[in-house]
């Protein structure tokens, strides 16, 4: 008799929701979001696929804060430009815009590590990013 055992490892991609009318302390989702990109950007573990990334979606608006990578996550997607009120359905890349700015001329207001990030619908403003 032969016995095979296979190690499966799932990974799970996850949506985190962000809105200048959220908290830190609400659970992310789309009628609950976070406050801050940082806060949804702490909530993912583990790293997506080519055909599941991880997503951050952030509503339109002024986000002043130091968005830091420290750990690479692969296949992450940030997306702005959420009409506010919209449940995170509709998109205005025109009327909507996300604005991430550092908090000081000198800090970095985006700085991701990892492979396939993508980030749209964001006007970076002020400091450094890559």
């Amino acid at each position: 008799m032969i016995t095979a055992f296979l190690a499966v490892r799932c990974v799970f991609a996850a949506t985190w929701y962000v809105s200048t009318t959220g908290s830190d302390s609400n659970g992310g989702t789309s009628t609950a979001p976070f406050r801050t990109i940082t806060k949804a950007l702490s909530k993912i573990t583990g790293n997506g696929t080519a055909s599941a990334y991880n997503k951050i979606l952030v509503e339109g608006g002024l986000y002043e804060e130091n968005v830091i990578m420290t750990t690479a996550r692969n296949y992450l997607h940030f997306d702005g430009s959420y009409v506010p009120g919209s449940n995170f359905t509709s998109q205005d890349l025109k009327n909507s815009r996300t604005i991430l700015r550092s908090p000081s001329a000198s800090g970095t207001c985006l700085k991701t590590i990892g492979t396939y990030t993508k980030v749209s619908g964001f006007d970076l403003v002020g400091g450094e990013y890559g």
